[in-house]
């Protein structure tokens, strides 16, 4: 599983997550939030260092080192096809899922991956 790889390379990163919405702040492995997109509340990961929804299969974070901060999103089944990178973003304004495909080249998913099962938070916050 190329998840690895690709968190490590954002593990500096991700130590600046912000505590943004409903998350339950502290150095604990338990830090949760609730989404209220899609009815429930995740929990942190620690081992990976992002939420994680087990119904949808979703890693997710806020990546605060850019400006405007993004969520992004790791999708088992579609992200993990992209190696060592595959994180995902979705654009508002253009309605679509964009994906890292190599180290900061973000290209539109492509149409054969299925995103009616994909959820995004209705606004990057």
């Amino acid at each position: 599983m190329n998840f690895d790889t690709a968190k490590e390379k954002f593990a500096s990163i991700s130590q600046n997550i912000s505590g943004a919405l409903d998350v339950k702040s502290g150095e604990s492995d338990n830090q949760e939030i609730f989404v209220s997109e899609i009815g429930r509340t995740c929990p942190w990961d620690s081992e990976y260092e992002s939420y994680y929804d087990k119904t949808t299969d979703c890693y997710f974070w806020q990546n605060d080192t850019i400006n405007p901060p993004e969520w992004q999103y790791w999708y088992e089944g579609i992200s993990s096809d992209f190696g060592d990178y595959g994180w995902m973003e979705y654009d508002y304004d253009e309605n679509i899922w964009y994906i890292e495909v190599s180290d900061g080249e973000w290209n539109p998913l492509p149409e054969k991956y299925d995103t009616t099962k994909l959820w995004h938070f209705s606004t990057s916050r």
